[in-house]
C-alpha cells in the first residue's frame, strides 16, 4: 500500500490532488475518512498543505491536537488538546 500510494504522490502536484486520487481510486467522496486514514496510517501524515493559485499556503491537520501555538511552553504533549502545552 504504501508503495501504490507513493507512486501516485510523484504524479500529483500537492497533497490536495493525492488525497483526490485516492478518493477516486477508493470509489468517491464518500470514502473521503478512508483517503485520510490512509495518508495518515499509512504515510505518517499528520495533515496536509494547501497550495492556492495566489502562492498562498494553508495547512489543514487531521486531529485537533496537532495544533499549537508559537507562544505555547515548549512542553509539546501529543494527547493534549490545550494550544500552549
Amino acid at each position: 500500500m504504501k508503495n501504490a500510494i507513493n507512486n501516485e504522490y510523484t504524479y500529483n502536484d500537492d497533497d490536495v490532488d493525492l488525497i483526490h486520487s485516492i478518493i477516486n481510486a477508493t470509489g468517491g467522496l464518500s470514502n473521503f475518512k478512508y483517503a485520510i486514514d490512509i495518508l495518515y496510517k499509512t504515510l505518517g501524515y499528520d495533515g496536509i498543505v494547501v497550495n492556492d493559485y495566489n502562492g498562498h499556503k494553508a495547512y489543514v491537520v487531521f486531529f485537533p491536537q496537532n495544533i499549537k501555538s508559537v507562544n505555547n511552553n515548549g512542553e509539546f504533549n501529543p494527547n493534549s488538546n490545550n494550544i500552549y502545552k
